[in-house]
C-alpha cells in the first residue's frame, strides 16, 4: 500500500492507506509507505478496531495538521489509535521513518483531542526507528485519557531508536520526548497516560 492521500489543510481525514473502525488487521508482512493523512498517515485505528502487526514495514508515512492547529493536529504518521483501539506490535515489525508535524511520529496512542475509549499499545518485539515530530513524541505519543478510560502503552521487547522530536510545531517546545512522551492531565474529568517498560 504506497502513495496514497486523504490528508487536507481544510478538512478533517484520517487514514492515509488504511482505516478501520470496530475491524481487525493482521499485518505479517509487506509495505505500507508514502502515504498521507491527518492522523494516522499510514494506518488509523478507532472504535475498538485491532490491528495485530508482527511482520512487514510501516514507513515514510506522513500526518500533516488539518483546519485549526490544535484541534485538527497531526498525530500518528505511521501509526494512529484513538477512541478505543489496540496496537499490538511484535516479531520483526518495522514503524520507519514515519513524520508527524505535530505529535506521535512514529505511534500516536491517542491524538491532540480527547479520546472516547481506551486506548493501548502493547509492544512485545518489532522496531520503532528514525520517525520524526515537530512537537511530541518522536517515536510514540501517548495521550491521557478522559472520563476514567485508560491510555497506555506496555514495552516488554523490542528496539525504540533514532527518534526525533524537532521543536517546530503548534506546541513547540510545549511537550517533547524524542523517543517516548507521555502526556497527563490535573484537571477534572483527565487522567494520566501510562507506560508500563
Amino acid at each position: 500500500l504506497q502513495n496514497n492521500k486523504i490528508a487536507s489543510r481544510t478538512a478533517r481525514r484520517t487514514g492515509g492507506a488504511v482505516y478501520s473502525s470496530r475491524g481487525v488487521i493482521n499485518m505479517t508482512a509487506g509495505v505500507i509507505q508514502n502515504n498521507t493523512a491527518m492522523s494516522g498517515g499510514g494506518i488509523m485505528l478507532c472504535n475498538n478496531a485491532k490491528l495485530d502487526m508482527s511482520g512487514g514495514t510501516i514507513q515514510n508515512n506522513q500526518a500533516i495538521s488539518g483546519p485549526t492547529p490544535w484541534n485538527d493536529a497531526a498525530a500518528g504518521g505511521g501509526v494512529c489509535l484513538s477512541d478505543g483501539a489496540t496496537f499490538n506490535l511484535s516479531g520483526t515489525a518495522l514503524i520507519q521513518n514515519n513524520s508527524s508535524e505535530e505529535v506521535g511520529g512514529g505511534i500516536s496512542v491517542g491524538t491532540i483531542e480527547v479520546s472516547f475509549g481506551h486506548n493501548k499499545l502493547n509492544m512485545s518485539g518489532g522496531v520503532v526507528d528514525g520517525n520524526t515530530a515537530n512537537a511530541t513524541g518522536g517515536g510514540i505519543f501517548i495521550q491521557g485519557p478522559y472520563g476514567g478510560r485508560d491510555s497506555v502503552g506496555k514495552i516488554t521487547a523490542g528496539s525504540i531508536t533514532n527518534n526525533e522530536m524537532l521543536g517546530k510545531g503548534q506546541t513547540n517546545f510545549a511537550f517533547g520526548g524524542g523517543g517516548i512522551y507521555v502526556n497527563g492531565f490535573d484537571y477534572p474529568g483527565f487522567g494520566n497516560g501510562q507506560l508500563f517498560l
